[in-house]
């Protein structure tokens, strides 16, 4: 039943069935968690997502399922059978533009292809070197390579990835301006991939003919297979369009707008597939079109640029790092820069006056200094997160309006501004209405409390206030799950987390009294006197008293009972 349902999958895909498709993954994802597949199934499962993550344009998701099929090819030793799964790796790495990891996967392709004499391998390897070229401006290199790709692909004798290598030959030649030997290859092509009603090679021909008939001043037939390119990405939910130039997406994107012929198509491929090479692939355009369309690009390549930019987390509990997608950033362009970031994250997250962010960071300053260094240090933040932030373009990640200055949200994910929230959904809760699931939830709350709130600026004023909150809320989570411990009997995760809120409170002598108890009731005697011990001794050290009556009163019960 689960190699039918992959096969299914995978002839879905191949047809650019791609609803249908990621309904069939959906079902194979529940049968990996409830570990009904074996291994080398698992392989072809992650291969399937991986492929259709990276036709949907989700890369980062792609590159994960890819990762886990590739450890299973290894574990396996078998990555003579699997050419493909590095094929749809070089892939991903190319769309990426990773250009150093896309040649790598490119050469362990070509390698297994040469180590087995498979043929599809080599075709597979030469496929992407092509798109390799295409992207990377090498005209040259890939016109060389098309004659052999051809025969390469002839050998290997696969319907689907025949055309594939035939349409990115069509691609090379368009660039190269043999426009009249493209299109005799592409109705050929065209032809064929019609017969196997794989819509995902014809609206990509589609847009390969609307260029090519522009460019021959043939505007019937521009408009016609414009049309019908555009119309297939309508049709489908995820309005898939999938190759390696941005030139081609450009022209179809703005064909599109200035036509007014399915223009949200239009502005889908600037703002998700174009992305930050927007302004570059766009630039043609710009210089002529009317000053309508113009107006219209210029919004989208700065949504695009915003819609692109990274997810970053933000981690403030225990030490303070930041990660824009995978990248830490390790260089600032200011400390000061850093300092304005850690205001903003410490003050919350609603919009707050620049005067106050000022007083903050410069105190002493003279005011009329004052701006010209919060102009200077906001421009070194933003570009210490946006390195390739473009002139005169509106920062994704720090707005600046009506005079309050605020992070954006939805890209910036804050570890202490995630705790604060779970901490408050639990502690609003009533203690009765708690269940088992509700204290492991609230073990996975306390182990993301890495230690206290940004710990390199424990004499900054601004940072104190939300420190000492942060640290109430732990210590409140913590008294709330030795509750839950103990009336579900867990006695060691009882104590553990007993122990965990006396590293936190040191002084806190209802935690000693009930980890003390803890012990005596499990007769761990000698633990409950050394407990004692350490306890009176810090008291009377740091602070010059004795504990509580009630553990006083403790120490001759445990010496009681050690001698029954």
């Amino acid at each position: 039943q689960i190699k039918a349902l992959i096969f299914q999958g995978f002839a879905y895909y191949y047809m650019g069935e791609i609803e249908e498709t990621s309904d069939i993954v959906k079902q194979l994802m529940r049968l990996i968690e409830e570990e009904k597949a074996p291994l080398d199934i698992n392989l072809h499962i992650f291969h399937l997502a991986g492929m259709i993550y990276r036709l949907k344009g989700n890369i980062t998701k792609a590159k994960g399922f890819l990762d886990k099929s590739i450890e299973i090819v290894k574990q396996l030793k078998t990555k003579s059978l699997y050419p493909f799964v590095f094929e749809t790796m070089a892939s991903v790495h190319i769309a990426q533009r990773k250009y150093l990891k896309a040649r790598k996967s490119i050469l362990e392709l070509k390698s297994i292809g040469e180590e087995t004499q498979n043929m599809w391998a080599l075709a597979l390897a030469q496929v992407n070197l092509l798109c390799f070229y295409l992207l990377t401006g090498k005209l040259a290199e890939a016109l060389n390579l098309a004659p052999n790709l051809l025969k390469t692909t002839k050998k290997a004798g696969k319907g689907y990835f025949s055309l594939l290598a035939r349409i990115l030959v069509i691609a090379t030649y368009a660039e190269a301006g043999k426009k009249e030997l493209a299109l005799r290859l592409l109705r050929n092509v065209m032809l064929k991939a019609k017969k196997m009603e794989a819509k995902y090679l014809i609206l990509i021909l589609h847009s390969e003919a609307a260029k090519l008939y522009f460019d021959l001043g043939k505007k019937r037939l521009f408009f016609k297979h414009l049309r019908n390119c555009l119309e297939l990405m309508q049709n489908n939910p995820y309005r898939y369009f999938y190759n390696y130039r941005d030139s081609l997406y450009a022209f179809i994107a703005y064909q599109s707008i200035s036509q007014g012929i399915y223009p949200e198509i239009g502005k889908d491929i600037i703002i998700i597939f174009l992305g930050p090479n927007g302004s570059k692939a766009l630039v043609p355009y710009l210089k002529e079109a009317k000053l309508e369309v113009k107006e219209q690009l210029k919004k989208l390549i700065k949504k695009a640029f915003k819609y692109s930019a990274p997810i970053i987390h933000i981690r403030t509990l225990g030490d303070f790092e930041i990660k824009v997608g995978n990248k830490i950033i390790t260089q600032w362009r200011s400390q000061k820069a850093k300092t304005l970031l850690k205001i903003l994250i410490t003050r919350g997250e609603k919009p707050i006056p620049v005067d106050v962010i000022m007083e903050d960071m410069w105190p002493e300053a003279d005011w009329r200094s004052l701006k010209e260094n919060f102009k200077i240090t906001l421009r070194r933040l933003r570009r210490s997160l946006e390195p390739e932030l473009p002139p005169r373009m509106n920062s994704s990640y720090v707005y600046l309006k009506n005079s309050c200055l605020y992070l954006n949200k939805e890209k910036i994910l804050v570890d202490a501004w995630e705790f604060k929230k779970k901490v408050k959904n639990i502690l609003y809760k009533k203690k009765e209405a708690f269940t088992e699931k509700d204290l492991e939830e609230i073990e996975n709350i306390i182990e993301a409390y890495k230690g206290e709130f940004l710990p390199q600026d424990l004499y900054s004023e601004w940072a104190s206030r939300e420190r000492e909150y942060l640290r109430n809320l732990y210590i409140r989570l913590l008294e709330t799950a030795i509750f839950l411990a103990k009336n579900f009997n867990f006695y060691e995760k009882t104590v553990s987390y007993l122990e965990l809120l006396i590293i936190e409170d040191p002084f806190n002598q209802k935690a000693y009294e009930d980890l003390m108890n803890c012990y005596i009731e499990n007769r761990l005697y000698n633990k409950a006197i050394k407990l004692f011990k350490n306890f009176k001794k810090l008291l009377e050290t740091e602070l010059g008293i004795s504990p509580s009556k009630k553990i006083l009163e403790l120490y001759p019960r445990i010496l009681a009972l050690m001698s029954h």
